[in-house]
């Protein structure tokens, strides 16, 4: 009788692990409308029943990352985790995606909030929409997340009380993002316990002008900003978050290796942006990008590259929303990239999604200063959207791709 050949687990799983890998959006857990994802999630259902061995690694890419987005899908997760064994599959979740709807009150779901405590293994989560106090569930829900170290809240308002306690509560926490994150009570900071000495070494923050009270907390040090290493702001124009801003910058110094900025919408901000801005501190700054809804507001990119220092930058990006031909667009563009040019030696990658197409003004010369960069060894990549991005080489003559939304 000829013995039937066995394959090894570590080749199972390593052929699991390609698979898996074939689909980023299916590791994500945003893969809706994705037809590989689907045919990812396919396989590995098959694998789980079919083969014993294979089980824990299919459920480790399965239950690696949940995205719930409606009240059913919460008490279906609720009921998973509260018949799941510790070792079964609660233990492989690592990343919680939940979407409340405007009127959905989610701390009012206070079985879902006991399931999300229980998910020990837990390292990035996101709730978006959530308009609620959290009181007391502040500390119940994130203190059993002691391996929590990505917190995302978008479309959220907090009463700054509960916002303390939940990163209190999580003191492994190196990335922060507050999107479209409003904070209230923001003239009685003395309501809460803030601490003598930093207490999180957050390394990337991101943040908006409703946030004040959080960059606040960098700036008097209850958050350590020395520890801060990427920054995005969007300061919506909003002045005295401009003014808080720049103290953090000031706070920061060396330590910031990247930095984003919104640039304002309203075009009565752009001067008082770009000269209360001040980057000067930043000494240490590799990569630095812009992004703007209007092309109106790239006037404001060469006065604040002006006063990025030149020995470290690397990388510098530039998109905007929204494209025009104008002449005025031209010139702002061409100015920021001969700056580029003249200021940073060091420059490696220019990343710019917006330029006039060949009909605009000056379109030629403006297009020309990439080819320039190129033959300075820049790494220049151009597109005004996904379809006509791309690298640019020696070998191009002014007449670059032109935008689709041009």
């Amino acid at each position: 009788m000829v013995a039937k050949p066995i394959v090894p687990d570590e080749l199972l799983e390593q052929i699991i692990d390609i698979v898996a890998g074939a689909a980023p959006n299916f590791l994500t857990g945003y893969h809706d409308h994705d037809k590989t994802a689907s045919d990812v999630l396919a396989f590995l259902l098959a694998c789980a029943v079919a083969c014993q061995a294979c089980l824990p690694r299919c459920r480790y890419y399965l239950f690696g990352n949940i995205a719930i987005k409606t009240p059913q899908m919460r008490s279906k997760f609720q009921n998973l985790v509260e018949e799941s064994q510790p070792w079964g599959p609660v233990m492989y979740v690592r990343g919680l995606f939940v979407k409340c709807g405007l009127q959905d009150d989610i701390t009012a779901d206070r079985p879902f909030l006991e399931a999300v405590s229980k998910l020990t293994s837990l390292q990035s989560l996101e709730f978006r929409g959530t308009n609620y106090i959290w009181g007391d569930l502040s500390g119940k829900v994130f203190g059993p997340l002691v391996h929590l170290h990505d917190l995302t809240l978008v479309d959220c308002s907090f009463v700054q009380r509960d916002l303390w306690r939940i990163l209190q509560s999580c003191p492994r926490l190196i990335q922060l993002r507050l999107r479209f994150v409003t904070i209230s009570d923001w003239e009685n900071a003395d309501e809460i316990e803030l601490p003598a000495e930093p207490t999180h070494r957050i390394e990337y923050l991101d943040v908006g002008a409703g946030c004040a009270r959080v960059v606040d907390w960098f700036v008097r040090g209850y958050l350590d900003p020395s520890a801060l290493r990427t920054l995005y702001i969007d300061t919506e124009g909003y002045r005295p978050f401009v003014r808080v801003a720049r103290q953090l910058l000031c706070q920061v110094g060396p330590s910031l290796k990247t930095l984003s900025l919104a640039l304002p919408e309203d075009a009565n901000e752009f001067d008082f942006f770009r000269n209360e801005l001040d980057l000067s501190p930043l000494t240490h700054l590799e990569t630095i990008k812009f992004d703007a809804l209007e092309h109106e507001a790239l006037s404001c990119i060469v006065p604040l590259l002006s006063r990025v220092r030149p020995e470290y930058l690397t990388e510098v990006s530039i998109r905007s929303f929204f494209m025009t031909n104008s002449r005025q667009c031209t010139e702002n563009c061409t100015r920021a990239v001969e700056r580029c040019l003249l200021q940073f030696p060091r420059l490696r990658r220019l990343t710019s999604r917006v330029w006039p197409g060949s009909e605009a003004d000056n379109s030629s010369f403006f297009q020309q200063k990439f080819v320039e960069l190129v033959q300075s060894g820049v790494k220049v990549e151009v597109g005004g959207d996904e379809e006509s991005f791309r690298p640019v080489s020696l070998s191009d003559s002014v007449d670059l791709p032109t935008s689709r939304r041009s």
